[in-house]
C-alpha cells in the first residue's frame, strides 16, 4: 500500500429524480463492474426527499457497490466529510483483504491476535499516503437552487480535507445540466477555486444524472494529465 495504492470513488450530490438521459442505476452499476464504486448523498428538502428520490438515491448506491446517506443541506458539509473517511477506508479494506485473508466484510478485530497490529497500522498508512482519486457529481438543476450555498461550502470543506492529507490526490467535479446548454459539464478548475465556481452556477433545467455518472467513469478512467499538476500543493484538479 505505501506510495503506489490507487482508491477511486464517485460521490454523487443530488436531492434525486433524474429525468433526462441514460438510467443512473445501470451506469452506476457499469462503475462498480469497473472498481469504481458509487456514492451518493440524498439531500433533504423541508426534510423530505419524495419516495421516487429516495428510491434512486439507494437504487444508484446499490448498484454502484457504494454507500448512500439522506442529509439535510444544513448537514451537508459533515456529511460529505463522513463518507469521503468512510469509503476510504472501506476500500483500502476491500484491497488489503485477499492480501490477509480476510473476506470485505471482516474487520481487523477480527483476525488472529498476532496479525492486528500489522493490518491496522498498514490501513492507517494506506488512509493517509494513498492517491485519492475523487469524482464530484453535483445536482445543480433547478430544485437545488435553496441548496447551493451548503453545496458550495461542503466542497469548500472536502478541498480542506484532502489538501490535509499526506498523500496525493485528484479531484473532479461533474455539475449537471450544464448551464451553457449541454447536459453535464466537467468542471476545469483548480481545486482551490472549485467552490467558488460551483458557487456562479445558477441551478436550472433538468437532472441527467445518469449522462453525469457517465463522464464520470470517463474522467477517472483516463487517468491523470500531467500538465494539471499544481507544483507544491499535492492537488490534481480536473
Amino acid at each position: 500500500m505505501r506510495g503506489g495504492e490507487v482508491m477511486q470513488q464517485i460521490l454523487l450530490i443530488t436531492d434525486g429524480c433524474s429525468n433526462e438521459g441514460a438510467d443512473p442505476v445501470k451506469v452506476a452499476l457499469l462503475a462498480a463492474r469497473q472498481g469504481i464504486p458509487v456514492n451518493v448523498i440524498g439531500v433533504l428538502d423541508d426534510g423530505v426527499l419524495g419516495e421516487k428520490g429516495e428510491r434512486e438515491v439507494i437504487g444508484i448506491a446499490v448498484a454502484g457497490n457504494g454507500m448512500y446517506r439522506f442529509t439535510k443541506a444544513s448537514e451537508l458539509s459533515k456529511t460529505v466529510q463522513l463518507m469521503t473517511q468512510h469509503t476510504m477506508e472501506i476500500s483500502i479494506q476491500r484491497t488489503m483483504a485477499s492480501r490477509w485473508g480476510m473476506n470485505e466484510f471482516q474487520t481487523v478485530d477480527s483476525l488472529p491476535p498476532e496479525l492486528r497490529p500489522s493490518v491496522a497500522r498498514e490501513m492507517e498508512h494506506a488512509v493517509e499516503y494513498a492517491f485519492l482519486e475523487v469524482c464530484l457529481v453535483i445536482d445543480l438543476s433547478g430544485s437545488m437552487n435553496p441548496k447551493r450555498s451548503y453545496v458550495v461550502e461542503a466542497v469548500r470543506d472536502l478541498v480542506h480535507t484532502l489538501s490535509s492529507r499526506t498523500g496525493e490526490y485528484r479531484l473532479d467535479t461533474i455539475v449537471f445540466p450544464d448551464a451553457g446548454g449541454g447536459i453535464v459539464k466537467h468542471l476545469k478548475v483548480p481545486a482551490i477555486r472549485l467552490a467558488d465556481a460551483i458557487g456562479k452556477i445558477d441551478p436550472q433545467g433538468n437532472t441527467p444524472t445518469g449522462p453525469a455518472l457517465a463522464l464520470a467513469i470517463q474522467t477517472l478512467k483516463s487517468g491523470v494529465p500531467k500538465d494539471i499538476r499544481q507544483d507544491g500543493s499535492r492537488v490534481y484538479a480536473g
